[in-house]
């Protein structure tokens, strides 16, 4: 297997399993990240509980060798997120932005390739972390692979545009359309110059093809569930407790929270309860007119996400544009039935009425006849979820990983 250089600013768990792998398989050359933390460092334990729990994520199973770190802006985000420090993390021009922070690894990486004695022969990144690395790789006739987790920009823009005009109250929380035209131009660079694309769902294959991008050019490798199997929730009592309704992830427009705000206000139950857990995109004050019919809850840990799962009846989802949304096969492996819409890139995870519901986008009169029914069938909704839980369990970081690296 070729040796590889994988770059990634933030270290998710699709990077994760694919180093873990390559690892395994004697193939990988070197991983450049931000914030590599120590799990044993003495200064951990002078941090607030949480703050320590959320950098520990950001350690590596893996030796220490292998792995080059670039922390301060990272770090700098991290702090300034928390403090209220928004001039620091302002889309784009902010110095500690997560574009700041993904243009400056770009530019390490790039940097580090041309000083380098023993080359890889692959370079593998991820979107817009990947146009100057891709530069210099070319240049040293080094392979070029590029994992896209998201649609192609082009449709998101076209999808979020009219939302904009649709929805206009949420017009603020809608990322795609505060991109600039230099950030679009890299994008579309990086595909260009990668010689393999991996996609993370059929949707996102779609809107490259949309985009011009060839069909041969593109691999469609599917991520895993958790590894370690949470317990089976024991069925809630429908008699006595709300139906618990989890959307979980980046709270804004995209993820089509406008529509599932106006289902519950549509709904008018004192039986559904909705939590909201995740950071909120854009302006807070968006959500004011409807806070009173959810609960809201701050990002948590990995543990503490599958412990909220849980608790909960079921996921909605009602994306309006993704990749493959982790989080569904992780409430999935938590045995929760999942409703979402096509554009959530899970129509090959779920059967419609199996698995749980695939409801059209934009459609708040779906999501209010899906959580009526699961108001009323909350046995049946129980058996959605097992039979969640048993389809994620087919899906594996190590298949995703044997996949990737044999691609290579």
């Amino acid at each position: 297997m070729k040796s590889v250089l994988v770059s990634h600013p933030l270290g998710n768990q699709v990077v994760r399993a694919l180093i873990t792998r390559l690892l395994q398989h004697d193939a990988l050359h070197s991983y450049y990240t931000t914030v590599n933390i120590p799990p044993q460092a003495p200064w951990l334990s002078l941090l607030p509980s949480k703050f320590r729990q959320e950098l520990l994520r950001r350690s590596y199973e893996i030796p220490g060798r292998y792995i080059k770190s670039r922390s301060i802006r990272e770090l700098v985000r991290q702090v300034s997120q928390r403090l209220g420090w928004h001039s620091l993390i302002l889309h784009e021009s902010g110095w500690a932005s997560i574009d700041a922070i993904y243009r400056d690894a770009d530019k390490w990486v790039a940097s580090s390739l041309k000083k380098m004695e023993l080359l890889p022969e692959v370079v593998y990144c991820y979107e817009d972390a990947a146009c100057d690395t891709f530069r210099v790789a070319g240049k040293l006739d080094i392979r070029r692979v590029y994992e896209i987790t998201i649609g192609h920009y082009a449709a998101a823009q076209k999808i979020m545009k009219e939302e904009a005009d649709s929805m206009p109250e949420f017009a603020s929380t809608i990322e795609a359309l505060w991109d600039s035209e230099e950030k679009l131009k890299r994008k579309d660079e990086e595909i260009a110059q990668s010689d393999h694309i991996i996609a993370s769902s059929d949707f996102v294959r779609q809107t490259l093809l949309e985009s011009g991008v060839a069909s041969d050019k593109i691999s469609v490798v599917q991520y895993g569930s958790p590894d370690s199997l949470p317990a089976m929730p024991e069925k809630r009592n429908a008699a006595k407790d709300p139906l618990r309704l989890l959307f979980a992830g980046r709270i804004g427009q995209r993820k089509g929270i406008g529509y599932l705000l106006k289902a519950m206000q549509q709904l008018d139950r004192k039986d559904v309860e909705l939590i909201l857990m995740g950071e909120i995109v854009g302006n807070p004050e968006v959500y004011r007119p409807y806070e009173k019919l959810f609960r809201y809850q701050s990002p948590r840990p990995y543990n503490e996400l599958l412990s909220m799962m849980q608790s909960c009846d079921m996921l909605v989802l009602p994306t309006l544009f993704e990749g493959q949304a982790l989080v569904i096969l992780e409430a999935m492996r938590c045995g929760l039935p999942i409703l979402t819409t096509p554009n959530s890139g899970a129509t090959n995870l779920i059967q419609d009425q199996i698995e749980g519901f695939i409801v059209p986008i934009r459609s708040v009169d779906a999501l209010v006849e899906k959580i009526q029914w699961a108001v009323d069938h909350r046995d049946l909704l129980y058996e959605m979820g097992q039979s969640a839980r048993k389809r994620a369990e087919k899906c594996s970081w190590d298949n995703y990983a044997e996949v990737v690296a044999s691609s290579l």
